[in-house]
Protein backbone atom coordinates (compact mmCIF):
# COMPACT_ATOMS: atom_id res chain seq x y z
CA UNK A 1 0.00 0.00 0.00
CA UNK A 2 2.48 2.58 0.71
CA UNK A 3 4.16 2.24 -2.88
CA UNK A 4 0.72 2.80 -4.19
CA UNK A 5 0.47 5.89 -1.88
CA UNK A 6 4.05 7.27 -2.75
CA UNK A 7 3.21 6.46 -6.64
CA UNK A 8 -0.15 8.45 -6.24
CA UNK A 9 1.72 11.45 -4.69
CA UNK A 10 4.66 11.36 -7.21
CA UNK A 11 2.52 11.18 -10.00
CA UNK A 12 0.46 14.74 -8.83
CA UNK A 13 3.49 16.40 -7.86
CA UNK A 14 4.77 15.80 -11.76
CA UNK A 15 1.12 16.97 -12.38
CA UNK A 16 1.97 20.34 -11.37
CA UNK A 17 4.78 21.26 -13.54
CA UNK A 18 2.83 20.41 -16.25
CA UNK A 19 1.74 23.67 -18.47
CA UNK A 20 -1.96 24.36 -18.41
CA UNK A 21 -2.56 20.99 -16.54
CA UNK A 22 -0.71 22.03 -12.78
CA UNK A 23 -1.98 25.56 -12.93
CA UNK A 24 -5.47 24.40 -13.85
CA UNK A 25 -5.48 22.42 -10.64
CA UNK A 26 -3.34 24.76 -8.05
CA UNK A 27 -6.24 26.89 -8.58
CA UNK A 28 -7.83 24.76 -6.09
CA UNK A 29 -5.53 26.07 -3.56
CA UNK A 30 -5.53 29.75 -4.73
CA UNK A 31 -9.18 29.35 -3.86
CA UNK A 32 -9.28 27.75 -0.49
CA UNK A 33 -6.39 30.60 0.40
CA UNK A 34 -8.96 33.26 -1.04
CA UNK A 35 -12.56 31.93 0.02
CA UNK A 36 -11.82 30.24 3.28
CA UNK A 37 -9.07 32.02 4.68
CA UNK A 38 -10.07 35.42 3.41
CA UNK A 39 -13.07 35.73 2.43
CA UNK A 40 -15.08 33.68 4.95
CA UNK A 41 -12.74 35.33 7.98
CA UNK A 42 -13.87 38.56 6.74
CA UNK A 43 -17.13 37.70 7.06
CA UNK A 44 -17.24 35.66 10.58
CA UNK A 45 -15.52 38.81 12.03
CA UNK A 46 -18.10 41.51 10.94
CA UNK A 47 -16.12 42.83 7.54
CA UNK A 48 -17.68 43.63 4.11
CA UNK A 49 -16.19 40.88 1.89
CA UNK A 50 -16.38 42.95 -2.00
CA UNK A 51 -14.98 40.02 -4.53
CA UNK A 52 -12.53 37.30 -5.13
CA UNK A 53 -10.81 37.26 -8.38
CA UNK A 54 -8.86 34.17 -9.14
CA UNK A 55 -5.87 34.38 -12.43
CA UNK A 56 -4.46 32.25 -14.78
CA UNK A 57 -1.09 32.16 -13.00
CA UNK A 58 -2.48 30.34 -10.25
CA UNK A 59 -2.74 34.12 -8.32
CA UNK A 60 -5.86 35.19 -6.22
CA UNK A 61 -6.85 38.78 -4.55
CA UNK A 62 -9.55 39.31 -2.41
CA UNK A 63 -11.28 42.59 -1.92
CA UNK A 64 -12.96 43.31 1.81
CA UNK A 65 -13.57 46.53 3.93
CA UNK A 66 -12.66 46.08 7.46
CA UNK A 67 -11.61 47.69 11.17
CA UNK A 68 -8.05 47.10 11.45
CA UNK A 69 -7.86 44.14 14.12
CA UNK A 70 -10.60 42.20 11.93
CA UNK A 71 -8.17 43.05 8.67
CA UNK A 72 -5.09 41.74 10.73
CA UNK A 73 -7.27 38.63 11.59
CA UNK A 74 -8.33 38.24 7.45
CA UNK A 75 -5.23 38.78 6.00
CA UNK A 76 -3.16 36.52 8.57
CA UNK A 77 -5.85 33.29 7.89
CA UNK A 78 -5.03 32.91 3.97
CA UNK A 79 -2.18 30.39 4.24
CA UNK A 80 -3.28 28.43 8.31
CA UNK A 81 -6.87 27.97 5.98
CA UNK A 82 -4.92 26.59 2.98
CA UNK A 83 -2.71 24.45 5.60
CA UNK A 84 -5.75 23.32 7.47
CA UNK A 85 -8.07 22.77 4.98
CA UNK A 86 -5.46 20.54 2.85
CA UNK A 87 -4.74 18.38 6.12
CA UNK A 88 -9.05 17.53 6.46
CA UNK A 89 -9.49 16.77 2.75
CA UNK A 90 -6.47 14.39 2.99
CA UNK A 91 -8.23 12.85 6.27
CA UNK A 92 -11.33 12.30 5.02
CA UNK A 93 -10.08 11.13 1.76
CA UNK A 94 -8.29 8.39 3.42
CA UNK A 95 -11.05 7.74 5.77
CA UNK A 96 -13.36 6.94 2.55
CA UNK A 97 -15.70 9.87 1.89
CA UNK A 98 -14.56 10.31 -1.81
CA UNK A 99 -17.78 10.85 -2.58
CA UNK A 100 -18.51 13.55 0.30
CA UNK A 101 -15.82 15.17 -0.82
CA UNK A 102 -16.93 15.35 -4.28
CA UNK A 103 -20.19 16.96 -3.23
CA UNK A 104 -18.10 19.20 -0.63
CA UNK A 105 -16.27 20.50 -3.49
CA UNK A 106 -18.85 21.26 -5.77
CA UNK A 107 -20.68 23.53 -3.39
CA UNK A 108 -17.79 25.09 -2.32
CA UNK A 109 -17.18 26.07 -5.80
CA UNK A 110 -20.89 27.05 -6.52
CA UNK A 111 -20.80 29.05 -3.36
CA UNK A 112 -17.68 30.83 -4.50
CA UNK A 113 -19.53 31.48 -8.00
CA UNK A 114 -22.49 32.61 -6.57
CA UNK A 115 -21.00 34.92 -4.16
CA UNK A 116 -17.40 36.14 -4.01
CA UNK A 117 -16.04 35.66 -7.76
CA UNK A 118 -16.13 38.17 -9.42
CA UNK A 119 -13.96 38.05 -12.69
CA UNK A 120 -14.15 36.18 -15.50
CA UNK A 121 -11.23 33.72 -15.55
CA UNK A 122 -12.40 32.72 -12.20
CA UNK A 123 -15.78 31.90 -13.05
CA UNK A 124 -14.88 30.03 -16.08
CA UNK A 125 -12.62 27.90 -13.75
CA UNK A 126 -14.94 26.86 -11.95
CA UNK A 127 -17.56 26.07 -14.61
CA UNK A 128 -15.24 24.25 -15.98
CA UNK A 129 -14.50 22.11 -12.98
CA UNK A 130 -18.36 21.53 -12.19
CA UNK A 131 -18.78 20.63 -15.95
CA UNK A 132 -16.44 18.14 -16.44
CA UNK A 133 -16.97 16.41 -13.02
CA UNK A 134 -20.33 16.58 -13.59
CA UNK A 135 -19.76 15.05 -17.32
CA UNK A 136 -17.85 12.74 -15.62
CA UNK A 137 -19.99 11.37 -13.55
CA UNK A 138 -22.70 11.46 -15.70
CA UNK A 139 -20.88 9.16 -18.26
CA UNK A 140 -18.30 7.20 -16.46
CA UNK A 141 -19.72 6.70 -12.99
CA UNK A 142 -17.31 7.25 -10.05
CA UNK A 143 -14.16 5.58 -10.76
CA UNK A 144 -12.89 8.23 -13.18
CA UNK A 145 -14.14 10.75 -10.57
CA UNK A 146 -12.66 9.57 -7.78
CA UNK A 147 -9.33 9.95 -9.60
CA UNK A 148 -10.30 13.79 -10.04
CA UNK A 149 -11.11 13.44 -6.30
CA UNK A 150 -7.77 12.82 -5.26
CA UNK A 151 -5.44 14.62 -7.56
CA UNK A 152 -7.35 17.31 -5.80
CA UNK A 153 -6.62 16.51 -2.27
CA UNK A 154 -3.03 16.08 -3.26
CA UNK A 155 -2.43 18.88 -4.84
CA UNK A 156 -4.21 20.84 -1.93
CA UNK A 157 -1.44 18.92 0.26
CA UNK A 158 1.20 20.18 -1.95
CA UNK A 159 0.52 23.25 -2.91
CA UNK A 160 -0.36 24.63 0.77
CA UNK A 161 3.25 24.69 1.99
CA UNK A 162 4.97 25.52 -1.92
CA UNK A 163 2.72 28.56 -2.01
CA UNK A 164 3.62 29.42 1.80
CA UNK A 165 7.48 28.55 1.35
CA UNK A 166 7.00 31.09 -1.92
CA UNK A 167 5.65 33.85 0.01
CA UNK A 168 8.81 33.30 3.02
CA UNK A 169 11.41 33.75 0.33
CA UNK A 170 9.90 36.56 -1.45
CA UNK A 171 9.83 37.95 2.28
CA UNK A 172 13.19 38.23 2.31
CA UNK A 173 14.25 38.50 -0.95
CA UNK A 174 11.09 41.68 -1.76
CA UNK A 175 9.36 41.86 0.70
CA UNK A 176 6.71 44.01 -0.97
CA UNK A 177 5.89 41.47 -3.58
CA UNK A 178 5.35 38.87 -0.68
CA UNK A 179 1.94 39.23 -0.64
CA UNK A 180 0.09 38.96 2.41
CA UNK A 181 3.46 38.79 4.70
CA UNK A 182 4.27 42.33 3.24
CA UNK A 183 0.25 43.12 3.87
CA UNK A 184 1.27 42.06 7.33
CA UNK A 185 3.79 43.82 8.20
CA UNK A 186 1.85 47.23 6.71
CA UNK A 187 -0.75 46.45 9.52
CA UNK A 188 1.61 45.34 12.56
CA UNK A 189 4.55 46.97 11.98
CA UNK A 190 6.37 43.47 12.35
CA UNK A 191 8.43 42.69 9.29
CA UNK A 192 7.74 40.92 6.26
CA UNK A 193 9.78 38.04 6.78
CA UNK A 194 9.00 37.32 9.91
CA UNK A 195 5.56 36.71 8.60
CA UNK A 196 6.73 34.34 5.89
CA UNK A 197 8.62 32.69 8.77
CA UNK A 198 5.42 31.93 10.75
CA UNK A 199 3.42 30.98 7.10
CA UNK A 200 5.59 28.48 6.38
CA UNK A 201 6.47 26.91 9.67
CA UNK A 202 2.63 26.00 10.04
CA UNK A 203 2.36 24.84 6.15
CA UNK A 204 5.23 22.72 6.88
CA UNK A 205 4.18 21.35 10.31
CA UNK A 206 0.46 20.70 8.09
CA UNK A 207 1.95 19.20 5.30
CA UNK A 208 3.77 16.60 7.86
CA UNK A 209 0.96 15.69 9.35
CA UNK A 210 -1.19 15.49 6.37
CA UNK A 211 1.93 12.70 4.55
CA UNK A 212 1.25 11.23 7.80
CA UNK A 213 -2.28 10.12 7.72
CA UNK A 214 -1.61 10.10 3.82
CA UNK A 215 0.80 6.78 4.34
CA UNK A 216 -1.14 5.38 7.39
CA UNK A 217 -3.28 2.56 7.31
CA UNK A 218 -5.77 4.23 9.83
CA UNK A 219 -5.97 7.48 9.97
CA UNK A 220 -8.94 7.46 12.29
CA UNK A 221 -6.57 5.40 14.76
CA UNK A 222 -3.67 8.23 13.78
CA UNK A 223 -5.72 10.86 14.84
CA UNK A 224 -6.78 9.40 18.07
CA UNK A 225 -3.33 8.29 18.90
CA UNK A 226 -1.98 11.98 18.53
CA UNK A 227 -5.34 13.54 20.10
CA UNK A 228 -4.27 11.70 23.33
CA UNK A 229 -0.81 11.93 23.51
CA UNK A 230 -0.91 15.32 23.21
CA UNK A 231 -3.68 15.51 25.97
CA UNK A 232 -1.58 13.28 28.26
CA UNK A 233 1.22 15.68 27.56
CA UNK A 234 -0.43 18.78 28.68
CA UNK A 235 -2.07 16.93 31.52
CA UNK A 236 1.61 16.05 32.64
CA UNK A 237 3.05 19.91 32.26
CA UNK A 238 -0.10 21.00 34.30
CA UNK A 239 0.78 18.25 37.05
CA UNK A 240 3.97 19.66 37.23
Amino acid sequence: MFNEYAIVFTLVLVLSFIPVIGPYFKLFNTLVHEVIGHAFTARLTGGRVESVHLFHDTGGLARFHHHKAGRILTILAGYPAASLISVLYIYFLKSGFVMELAAAVAVFLLISALFYIRNLIGMLWVMSVLGFSGALFYYTGTDYLTSVVIIIGMMLLIQAPASALTVCILSFSRSHHAGDADFLAAETKIPAPLWGIVFAGQALVCFAAGMIIWFSDDPAGLISTIISGTAHSFHTILIL
